[in-house]
This record gives C-alpha cells, structure tokens and sequence, in this order.
C-alpha cells in the first residue's frame, strides 16, 4: 500500500500559483490541528499526554536537553515544537529522533513561550513585566508591550503562557494565579486563582477548555467561569509535567509547501520527521508517469528541503510513502 499526501501545480509560463497553504515569516503554518499533545517531564524527557487519562508516553529515551532543562514549549497550528532551552535560545525540536536544532538566541530569562492562533510568537522573562512577539525564524524581537493590571507584579515563580483557539491569551503567575493577556495592549486581568488545593508549573489547552498540570502530578480542568477548578487525571509520568504544546500537524501526513527561491528556481518543503516519504514529480495529471526526485535533501530547522530549476512547462509535486 502507498499513501500519497498533497500534490502541487507549478505553471511557469503563467506563474500561477495553487497555494493552499499560509507561508509566516518564512516557516508554512499548513493543516490542521491534530490531536496529539506534547509534554516534557520535570526529568527533561519528551512525550506525549493525554489530558483526560493523564497517561505520558516518553518520546526518545534521553532528556531532551542533554545536562540542561527546558523552560517552555508550544506549537504554531499546523507547524512545529518549538522550545526554550534556559540556556537563552529558541529551538525546534524533532520528536522522532529528539534531536533540537536551534534558532537564534532570545534573552536569557525567557521561560514562557506560546503561539497565538493568528501564528504570532510570544514570550514572558522571569520576574519580567514585558511580553514579547518574536521572529519565529530567528528569534529576534519584532516588537514588546509592557504588562500592567491590577495586582499585577510581574512573572514570577512558575509560570506559564498559552494561547487558545478562540483568540484568548492566559498567563500564569507564581503556580496559584492566571491572567488573561491583551496582547495588543499588555493589559491583564485576573481570571483564576488558586484556593489552595492546587499548585500549578504548567497550562494547556485543548479545544477551547484550558488545563492546569499541578506540582503534583495531576491534571485539573480550569474553571474561568465560576472560579475553582474539577480533577481530571493523574500523570502516569515518573515526574511532573512542566510544559505542554498542541495544535501542530500529524508526522505521518506532511504538507508539502512551495516557495519561489529566485528566477530561476523553486524550495519545497516538508517536515522532516516525515522522512519516510519520497517526493515525486509529474508533468501530467492524466498520466501515472510519477518519478522520485534524487536532489539532495537538506535538513534545516526540522524542515526537509530540496531546490530544483524552474521550467516553462507545468509540473505537479507529491509526497509519497511506499
């Protein structure tokens, strides 16, 4: 059995371009949320969990940072896991192989990441009053907003950033206190907290509804509306979770993404822990005549590419898995 996922048009003599797909800031946000969610242990180890059974399956069998530790994780919707390892840089990280390739650096005390659902990449430093809105494919910083409310003293002890679905922004505050976040304006509200049962390192979210993973090994769903907070499950992992990530794509179904380089050429692109597939080409749609590139693959930032010339006939790409 073969399994075949999203061919591409090119028509040079026309330029015409279908393109499905949103490229941000070089890196393509494509596809759809999947249903897996991704964790990294107080150990340093990467898994996945599953919020209503609390059951952690590790990813790799090393710690994620060899002899170091992650300050946070998140994930743009259809794209990839990105960390922040307290050695002050901005990472991808492949979870097949758990091997990081880094980005750039970012300043030292960032420790809470999130992508919003417009693809924007956020940060909060320690004890820091500044949100943050980096380049994803650099790390550098595109713009900040001072964080200001009413009790508000800054990002101490553990917190945490996420992002929800429907636009909201929450901001968790010395394990006990979450905040709603204008990211335009840096204004925070407080929405949550804490009446002593529970003490939080990490927030979630899942379909809209946000969760707290506790000191302690449990997961609690969040009740914004009405205060408190319900437990839902307990951690299988030997450690307590302290990061959490969802809504990036599914490894074995890859989008396949074109991008004009020059004149003269075309980068297509894919995620590399899909390796298992073969990238072909037709210059027929009404013909099976589908042959596999040999071009060098590169492997950039989790990214697959390959480079090929532009020609004044039509061609169509797809990613194919024997």
């Amino acid at each position: 059995m073969t399994k075949e996922t999203n061919f591409w048009r090119r028509a040079w003599s026309k330029m015409s371009w279908l393109l499905p797909t949103l490229v941000l800031s070089g890196l393509p946000i494509c596809g759809q949320a999947d249903d897996v969610e991704y964790a990294i242990d107080d150990a340093n180890q990467l898994g996945t969990i599953d919020f209503e059974t609390g059951v952690f399956t590790q990813l790799g069998t090393g710690q994620i940072v060899s002899g170091g530790s992650i300050g946070d994780m998140a994930r743009p919707i259809g794209g990839l896991v990105y960390l922040t390892p307290v050695n002050g840089t901005l990472a991808v990280v492949n979870p097949t192989t758990i091997q990081t390739s880094t980005i750039g650096n970012m300043p030292a005390n960032i420790m809470a990441i999130a992508f919003t659902a417009s693809g924007a990449l956020l940060g909060v430093g320690y004890g820091g009053t500044t949100l943050y809105n980096f380049n994803p494919t650099t790390a550098a910083i595109q713009s900040t907003v001072t964080l200001s409310g009413t009790g508000f003293t800054g990002a101490a002890g553990n917190f945490d950033l996420k992002s929800d679905i429907n636009g909201n922004t929450y901001l968790l505050t010395g394990s006990t206190v979450i905040w709603s976040v204008n990211v335009n304006s840096g204004a925070v509200t407080n929405v949550w907290q804490s009446n002593g049962a529970y003490y939080l390192y990490a927030i979630g979210d899942e379909a809209g509804r946000l969760y707290g993973f506790t000191t302690d090994g449990h997961i609690v769903q969040i009740n914004l509306q009405g205060g408190g907070q319900t437990l839902v499950s307990t951690e299988t992992s030997v450690s307590p979770i302290v990061a959490v990530c969802n809504g990036g794509v599914t490894a074995s179904q890859p989008t396949l993404n074109i991008q004009a380089t020059n004149q003269n050429s075309v980068v297509l692109t894919w995620l590399a822990i899909s390796n298992q597939f073969q990238l072909q080409h037709n210059n027929n749609l009404a013909t099976t005549n589908w042959v596999t590139l040999t071009n060098l693959v590169k492997v950039t930032n989790s990214l697959n590419s390959i480079i090929t010339l532009r020609t004044n006939a039509a061609d169509f790409f797809r990613l194919m898995q024997p």
